[in-house]
């Protein structure tokens, strides 16, 4: 089954990279095969993911350049017109990566995993891999290097952290994980979604083994305690989402910002129970998009 097909049957971007060896937090070695997936139906089109991974790459004073858009398109005919979301202009990490090929400075190489990644001072700024690419998933930025998006292969593949635009996500569109071994999100996804895997296992992208028992629904990633000495559940008024915030202050100062777990708008999706203990609620999923932390 080609990419393409298996993007238009499950309604999903999926970018997958390819196995290596990792040390867990035990030092065994294990394989991991990096994917990362966009679920159009959860995209709420808020574009806290483009926002951090602005911050996150040093990009948000060129709000111009994106290492991917998420698009709006409007389908079908009034009274049954509805808005679809899409992210486009991302590198998918191809298999044959063209773009490795077409630098001829060797600024664009492919990193165990299968991703795809350029070193900013080998680039000199020619421009030979933007049209290399067919999904236009590089740009050049103010300083005329080329910037794509590379997983957060730092933080991410290599760090066992997960990508910045998959920890903004208010609604959980983007889910981030191992396809070897699922957990937390990805895990809950294939298993709500049996055609998603059955897709991912029929075009050779995933050796997909059983998904980790006894997954805490609400943890990825478990948020810290906050630092402050009191804590306040309120809203976000960024947009029209509306999503929970719980706000650390201390000394009279705003010390934290993060999601807030009660709330019917968090990271996993599903709200904690209103009569969970304070204390037991730090270990929810509490996150938040990007707006709040830069006003």
């Amino acid at each position: 089954m080609e990419r393409r097909e298996f993007l238009k049957i499950a309604g999903l971007t999926v970018l997958v990279g390819a196995g290596l060896k990792i040390k867990d937090s035990s030092g065994r070695e294990e394989m991991f095969k990096p994917v990362l997936i966009f679920d159009q139906g959860k995209c709420m089109s808020c574009k806290a993911c483009m926002a951090a991974c602005q911050l996150e790459h040093g990009l948000n004073e060129t709000p111009e350049v994106n290492l991917f858009w998420i698009k709006e398109k409007e389908i079908g005919e009034y009274p049954k017109a509805k808005l679809v979301f899409s992210q486009e202009k991302i590198c998918v990490q191809c298999f044959d990566h063209p773009c490795v090929s077409a630098c001829p400075f060797g600024a664009i190489s492919v990193k165990d995993g299968g991703v795809v990644v350029i070193d900013e001072e080998k680039c000199t700024g020619c421009e030979k891999c933007v049209p290399a690419c067919p999904f236009d998933g590089i740009v050049m930025d103010k300083g005329n290097k080329a910037r794509k998006c590379d997983l957060c292969f730092e933080r991410a593949v290599k760090g066992g952290d997960i990508p910045r635009c998959v920890s903004v996500c208010p609604s959980g569109a983007l889910v981030f994980g191992n396809l070897y071994k699922p957990t937390g999100p990805l895990a809950q996804l294939l298993k709500a979604r049996p055609e998603v895997r059955r897709a991912l296992l029929k075009s050779h992208h995933a050796e997909i083994v059983p998904e980790v028992e006894k997954v805490n629904p609400y943890a990825y990633p478990e948020t810290k305690k906050p630092k402050g000495d009191r804590i306040v559940n309120t809203v976000c008024l960024a947009c029209n989402a509306r999503c929970g915030l719980r706000v650390a202050v201390k000394d009279g100062k705003l010390v934290q910002v993060d999601g807030n777990p009660y709330h019917p708008y968090n990271r996993s999706g599903k709200e904690i129970p209103y009569d969970t203990p304070v204390e037991k609620s730090f270990k929810a999923v509490a996150t938040t998009c990007a707006k709040p932390q830069m006003d």
